[in-house]
């Protein structure tokens, strides 16, 4: 068999960047004048050297280079893989995990180990603020150690109101992790304080090769995010506008940055309505379109029937929060950008035949 490194197709890949891979003249001096065989023995023995020293991120750029130069040599790839997962669950500390035991007993032994190893490391100092109500964040936050506060502006008594306390083994900022909105609450530390956070660029990404974790991530979130708990009815928070349920069909359409109406148009139901805002659902929404409406101005039209006078309404919003829900559907949330005149609300309700709720 002929040694590798001359003028051939596996050659001209080792001189093409090879993107996340490991640096090409690290991949020359390791194959070269080697038989295939030779080849696949060196990039196996320095897998394995990697991952017992811990090093998994050259464990696995290694791994993926060998797919790339030696594709047939299966039962030492698929070992290699074997070997990088078993070192990786011997490192894991335990205790770490353990106030989220629940979380990884549902994952297979494999979506448990790509978990762990996506979480990174954080601090933070007592009244150190880790997200503002308002703002944009795509980090879930588990809590490893030290005491922390939610809080919420409540415009109808003008103040921060305490909701809920967080401590070891709590998670935070789910709604905005899962969906495309902005956060509803404020997150600050009361005691030094410790985390665990996932990015949710790089959970994307794991998702790739772990699509079943989602469903199980999200479950786990739901039941165990803190709820809004306040102690006394005073505190209550309320929209600042009463809501009516709708059933009105509608369009939707995005306003570019110069203002004028861009494609395509929407169909929506708009689902409830209030003098500040309404929301809408829409079917087959995609991951991009709700990220590009997102915070971005659009322009909402629908029409009612009072008597036998057809009535068109379009408002001028900004989106708020794209969340998605199960059978393909998706609740959009605006907030006008100049209110609705209330005796238009209460035409509206007065004519769909529904009752208000806040």
């Amino acid at each position: 068999m002929k040694p590798y490194l001359q003028k051939n197709k596996f050659c001209e890949n080792i001189e093409q960047p090879m993107g996340r891979n490991m640096e090409s003249d690290f991949i020359t001096k390791l194959i070269h004048g080697k038989s295939e065989a030779e080849v696949v023995k060196a990039f196996y023995h320095g897998i394995v050297r990697y991952a017992g020293r811990k090093d998994f991120v050259k464990a696995e750029q290694l791994r993926e280079t060998m797919i790339e130069v030696v594709p047939n040599a299966i039962a030492e790839i698929v070992k290699s893989g074997e070997i990088i997962e078993n070192e990786k669950t011997a490192a894991m500390d335990f205790e770490k995990i353990k106030p989220w035991a629940p979380l990884f007993n549902k994952f297979t032994p494999a979506e448990a180990v790509a978990f762990y190893y996506t979480l990174k490391p954080m601090t933070a100092k007592a009244h150190q603020r880790i997200f503002q109500q308002g703002d944009c964040d795509n980090r879930l936050y588990f809590i490893e150690s030290g005491k922390l506060k939610l809080s919420c502006f409540d415009k109808q008594i003008k103040k921060n109101v305490v909701f809920s306390n967080l401590a070891k083994g709590d998670i935070c900022g789910v709604e905005t992790f899962f969906t495309h909105t902005t956060h509803t609450t404020t997150l600050t530390v009361v005691e030094d304080a410790q985390f665990s956070y996932l990015d949710k660029k790089i959970y994307q990404k794991l998702l790739v090769n772990h699509p079943g974790m989602d469903a199980k991530l999200l479950q786990y979130c739901e039941i165990h995010q803190k709820k809004l708990n306040l102690k006394s009815s005073d505190q209550m928070f309320r929209r600042e506008h009463p809501r009516f349920q709708t059933a009105l069909k509608g369009k939707l359409q995005r306003i570019d940055q110069k203002g004028n109406l861009s494609e395509p148009v929407s169909s929506v139901i708009i689902a409830d309505i209030s003098m500040g805002g309404l929301s809408c659902m829409a079917r087959n929404l995609g991951v991009g379109e709700a990220a590009n409406l997102h915070q971005s101005l659009v322009q909402v039209s629908f029409s009612y029937q009072k008597y036998d006078i057809v009535h068109e309404t379009t408002k001028v919003a900004e989106v708020v929060a794209v969340r998605f829900l199960p059978f393909g559907e998706s609740s959009i949330h605006l907030r006008f950008k100049a209110p609705l005149n209330e005796h238009r609300v209460h035409e509206i309700a007065s004519n769909t035949g529904v009752a208000a709720y806040l």
